[in-house]
């Protein structure tokens, strides 16, 4: 059985709390709009959707989603695999799974490059989201809107006091990469936020670089690179993501976890720490994640 159903389940959980945050936001904003003077609020305007099918099949099943939806394009995978994805999965560290995970940068380099770089000139409120990339496997379940609170950590502010306040205010990023934790030291690459600009962008050249070479799990390579502090990028800024709103698998599923100070809070779940199709749905269906 390939991933193309948890795909469709990741769609459905981005969908419904997307959806959600708009409504309240336009909500918010129709109520306070004397107070805001009318001032543009980026709160209330969908995310543009890239999904990037890595074979053909699945990339003409999903064109139908782009033909609907004028916010989300489709994009076919540099490397297309030969093999059906929607019947059939590669397996965990497999050949050809290292080939497919290996085209991440490649795929998060060309994203990058297609955004205009941070403008200090400019309302960070109004044009933050048109300078970021964020990037999620599809073994996750969105339970909250992550933008708000990548925002918040991006420039470590209240972004949503900033959107009640009267008084536009220029923000300028703290950070160039973000990503949650799979442990004390070590990024999980299933989730990233990259802000688009110099450091970034030589940071993930060097990444795709690696991984052209020799192709292989990301996820090590990448927090490797992050250690060895190339001069190249040596400028680069990065954090972690709260472990309680973008808990790893191991965390969020864990019985002993306190629910309401644990679950409750969550943002961004995934579904990591687990091997198989079959597996990951099933712990999916036995947290009432699994809505496709």
């Amino acid at each position: 059985m390939g991933f193309y159903d948890f795909f469709i389940n990741w769609y459905l959980h981005y969908d419904r709390v997307i959806s959600s945050s708009l409504r309240q936001a336009r909500y918010e904003n129709g109520l306070g709009n004397t107070q805001k003077n009318n001032r543009k609020d980026d709160s209330t305007h969908v995310p543009f959707l890239v999904v990037i099918a890595e074979d053909n099949e699945i990339y003409d099943e999903l064109l139908s989603l782009s033909k609907e939806h004028a916010d989300i394009a489709v994009v076919l995978g540099a490397r297309t695999m030969s093999q059906d994805s929607k019947s059939s999965a590669s397996s965990y560290n497999s050949t050809t799974y290292k080939l497919l995970v290996s085209g991440r940068a490649t795929h998060l380099l060309n994203l990058v490059c297609g955004l205009p770089q941070y403008d200090t000139s400019a309302s960070a409120l109004d044009d933050w989201k048109k300078w970021i990339v964020v990037y999620s496997d599809i073994d996750t379940a969105w339970l909250q809107n992550p933008l708000p609170f990548v925002a918040s950590k991006l420039f470590e502010v209240d972004i949503a006091s900033i959107i009640r306040s009267s008084r536009p205010q220029q923000l300028r990023p703290k950070y160039d990469i973000l990503a949650p934790l799979d442990s004390k030291s070590k990024y999980c690459t299933g989730f990233l936020v990259i802000a688009c600009n110099p450091a970034s962008i030589i940071f993930l050249s060097r990444w795709e670089e690696k991984l052209l070479l020799n192709p292989q799990l990301n996820q090590p390579i990448f927090n490797l690179l992050l250690r060895t502090r190339h001069s190249d990028y040596k400028s680069l800024r990065h954090e972690s993501l709260s472990e309680v709103e973008f808990p790893s698998g191991k965390l969020f599923f864990d019985e002993d976890r306190n629910q309401t100070e644990g679950r409750g809070q969550t943002v961004v779940v995934h579904n990591n720490f687990i091997i198989g199709h079959d597996e990951k749905k099933k712990r999916f269906e036995d947290y009432g994640l699994w809505i496709s």
